[in-house]
Formats: structure tokens, C-alpha cells, sequence
């Protein structure tokens, strides 16, 4: 306090008393200052002392700031648990419409499971490189916090197959031009889907995610996919990164797997037709993130299609 008298002619500090009787005896008081006269080097030579006992004053206070603490963790611990049941929510409803469209074809839900765990091997992988400092520079956005986003997105690119006639999502043969002018809208539909159920309750970039994954997730590097192509400027890099990487994992499940319309390639062959896709149907640069995942890929689907 003596320092603070050299700016100005008053102040006051809060102290306690020695706890005499325990942690709680000591006793809140106020001591003022004021400057009645100073010396010619203006340093204060007559000082005015009052002390008010002002216990009741203080402890209202840190009470108070207690309470406001204690309602700010309470409140913060309230909303992530009402985050978290949300997204659980969600979580469901994805699931059952996949569920659903599952028990329709007999094939989709296990290919959601399935194409969500490729994507994931795969953003592992991209995220791994980043951290080492190997990474391509084109996939150096994808965070940690980005690719938790992709893979949290995967299992809602097939959505829009629940609008598809069990007729043309069962067929055992090759679709006609107009059966597969219809199977095509799902890509739309799924896009659609997304913005219905999670827009307003979900932050925006990961339903941007959901979404481009949904919709493009049938577009191809050369331009020729669905549903804008190159006329809608989805080719090469003008397709999002995370459906890109999600058309690599959609496309080798559907090599590997047994479907109604055909019997599942070896690893070989499907290896093969993938490398080959690279620069035309796929990403040139997944080129490398693919062969690096190839024997993760490989155990995974054997120790899960039996």
C-alpha cells in the first residue's frame, strides 16, 4: 500500500486475520489510506488509517464467484453430455437407415460397415504421413479433428439408396439405361438425407463433410462420374478431398465383396483394377496411401467376409 501512495492520496486493501481457531476463525478487514499532507520529495508524511470489519462483505463475495464456478463446470459438463447424446442420436438413425437399406439388398449395411473402416485405414494413414512430415501437401488439411470428421461421415454415403426400388437394388443382372439412370439419383438423395438430419444440429463444416461425401462420393477424377461430372466442375481437384477418398473405399469393397449381381474378386485382381483406376477414376495422389494400406485392407476383409 505504501507503494500505491506515491500515485495517488487513498487506497485500500482487503486482508485477513490470523486464523486463531481454526481455518475458518480469522476475520475479513478493510484498510484505508488517506494522504493529509505530503513532504517536498511528495512523499506522503501524514496518513489517516481506518480498518472496517468487513467479513460478511467478502465471504458474499467469494461465495458468489464460488456459486458462478460452480455453475459454469456444471453447465459446460450439461452441454457436452447433451452433445454427446445427440450425436448418438444421429448415430442411430444413420445406423438404421442403413440398417434398413441392408436388410433390402441384403448387402448395403455390411458395405456401410465395411467402406467405413476403409476410410478409416486410410485417413490413418494420410494423418500418420502428415505427422511424420511425409505427408502429400494436398492432404496436409486433414487434421486430426478433419479426418475424425471423414470417418464419422462414411456410413452416411449410401443413405439415399432407402429411394431405390427393391427391384433395382436387388437385380442379379446388369441394370438397364433406365434402372441405372435411377440407381444414380441415390448420390443426390444421400446429400439430401444429410442436410435433413443433421443440418441446424451439427456444426457446419462436419456436415459439409457428410454431405460432399454423400453426394460425390461417385464422382471420378477423369469427369465422367455422377451426379454432376465435369459439366458441374466435379473433376480432378474439384471434387472434395473426402469424397474422393471415399469413392476409393466404395469402389474396392464393392471389388472384394459378394454382391447379388456378382461373386467377389481375389485381392490380386481387385489390387489390380484399383492401381489401374489411378489418374482415371481415382485420385492419383491416393495412389501411394492405397499401396501403403493394402495389407491392413487385406487382413481386415479376411478376418470379416467369410
Amino acid at each position: 500500500m505504501k507503494e500505491r501512495l506515491r500515485d495517488t492520496d487513498s487506497c485500500s486493501s482487503d486482508f485477513k486475520s490470523k486464523d486463531l481457531h481454526g481455518p475458518e476463525s480469522g476475520r475479513w478487514y478493510r484498510s484505508s489510506l488517506i494522504v493529509c499532507r505530503r513532504n517536498a520529495r511528495n512523499e506522503p508524511c501524514e496518513v489517516i488509517c481506518g480498518i472496517r470489519d468487513v467479513d460478511a462483505e467478502v465471504r458474499e463475495r467469494e461465495e458468489n464467484k464460488l456459486m458462478l464456478e460452480r455453475f459454469t463446470t456444471d453447465l459446460g459438463a450439461e452441454v457436452a453430455e447433451q452433445t454427446l447424446h445427440i450425436q448418438e442420436i444421429q448415430r442411430r438413425v444413420v445406423s438404421s437407415l442403413a440398417d434398413m437399406i441392408g436388410s433390402r439388398d441384403g448387402n448395403t449395411g455390411g458395405h456401410v460397415k465395411r467402406t467405413s473402416e476403409v476410410v478409416k485405414i486410410l485417413v490413418e494413414e494420410i494423418i500418420r504421413r502428415n505427422k511424420s512430415g511425409e505427408g502429400n501437401p494436398k492432404f496436409r488439411a486433414i487434421s486430426e479433428k478433419t479426418g475424425e470428421d471423414i470417418i464419422r461421415a462414411a456410413p452416411m454415403h449410401d443413405l439415399g439408396k432407402i429411394f431405390i426400388d427393391t427391384q433395382i437394388l436387388c437385380k442379379p443382372g446388369k441394370l438397364d439405361d433406365e434402372e441405372y439412370k435411377i440407381m444414380r439419383t441415390h448420390a443426390e438423395h444421400s446429400g439430401e438425407i444429410v442436410n435433413l438430419v443433421l443440418r441446424d444440429v451439427e456444426e457446419a463444416k462436419f456436415v459439409d463433410t457428410a454431405f460432399n461425401i454423400a453426394r460425390y462420393h461417385h464422382e471420378r477424377w477423369d469427369g465422367f462420374g455422377y451426379p454432376e461430372g465435369k459439366n458441374g466442375g466435379k473433376i480432378g481437384e474439384g471434387i472434395p478431398v473426402e469424397a474422393r477418398i471415399m469413392a476409393v473405399a466404395d469402389v474396392y469393397d464393392a471389388l472384394v465383396s459378394k454382391r447379388c449381381y456378382k461373386e467377389p474378386m481375389s485381392f490380386g485382381q481387385a489390387y489390380g483394377i484399383m492401381i489401374d483406376g489411378m489418374g482415371k477414376q481415382f485420385d492419383p495422389d491416393l495412389e501411394d496411401i492405397f499401396i501403403a494400406c493394402r495389407k491392413e485392407l487385406e487382413r481386415y476383409y479376411s478376418e470379416n467376409i467369410g
